[in-house]
């Protein structure tokens, strides 16, 4: 019985759906931004991280005698 008349109703009605769109738009921002926070520091760790693993020898000779099969290569 709060509400009497039509006009009212819609009024509470249009400003309640707006203040439920708004406060979702503002959830799915928040969510998004704390999404894209974790990619890019999942993102900055692997950069980080990226090349450090212990089996791998530490300087660039024993690469490139692994690569080259360990024989010096023949002119002509």
């Amino acid at each position: 019985m709060f509400l009497r008349s039509t006009a009212m109703a819609t009024a509470v009605t249009l400003g309640g759906a707006a203040f439920i769109a708004g406060v979702a738009t503002g959830a799915g921002l928040g969510l998004a931004a704390v999404g894209t926070a974790c990619l890019a520091r999942r993102a900055m760790k692997r950069r980080r991280d990226w090349g450090k693993d212990d089996s791998a020898p530490d300087d660039g000779a024993a690469i490139v005698a692994s690569l080259a099969g360990g024989e010096e290569p023949q002119p002509g």
